[in-house]
């Protein structure tokens, strides 16, 4: 956690999508830790963004979108470019929460 919280420590403009990409980067539970660890340290609001994303149950992991590898081969994607559409997906979902929708409905 400590090495965590150093490098996210260090970058600047953590909004909404930059602890999106830290739960995808690290794990929920680590992303929580570290934004606690880091308003402690800057008197910062990451707590709340991070509190705001999870309440909001928006995507943030390639295993909550809406399509799967499964889904994408059955559309004629095959080996790495599978794992290349669904990182691009997720970080478009990142930007546009409600395109994460009906996909398997």
């Amino acid at each position: 956690i400590c090495s965590v919280c150093s490098d996210l420590h260090g970058r600047k403009n953590r909004d909404a999508l930059f602890w999106k990409q830290a739960i995808h980067q690290y794990g929920k539970e680590t992303a929580v830790i570290s934004s606690e660890v880091i308003s402690a340290w800057d008197s910062a609001d990451d707590t709340q963004i991070m509190r705001s994303i999870l309440d909001s149950g928006v995507c943030c992991t390639i295993s909550e979108l809406d399509i799967s590898g499964s889904d994408l081969k059955a559309l004629g994607c095959h080996g790495k470019e599978i794992g290349t559409a669904l990182d691009k997906i997720l970080h478009h979902v990142w930007v546009h929460p409600d395109h994460n929708n009906g996909w398997n409905r």
